[in-house]
């Protein structure tokens, strides 16, 4: 399993897309409360996401904890299912 951060800050600079702007995907993340450091875990293979361990990790940030917080938690929880 990999294990990945929300960073929307990073889409300006790696979303090369005619289909949707970086704008409407950072306003989409937000809208759907994967906020800044949520922790999102992919599949090694097909880097799909592992529903209940994404759920978890958007779970986490509804807690409003700071981003360091959500990244600890999420590699503690990788580490643990790897």
């Amino acid at each position: 399993m990999d294990l990945a951060f929300v960073q929307s800050g990073l889409l300006e600079k790696f979303l090369e897309t005619d289909v949707i702007s970086a704008a409407e995907v950072a306003a989409l993340l937000k809208r759907r409360g994967l906020l800044d450091g949520t922790p999102v875990f992919l599949d090694e293979e097909t880097q799909m996401p592992v529903p209940p361990l994404c759920e978890y990790g958007k779970y986490l940030s509804t807690a409003l904890l700071d981003e360091t917080t959500l990244k600890d938690y999420g590699r503690a929880v990788g580490r643990s299912a790897g």
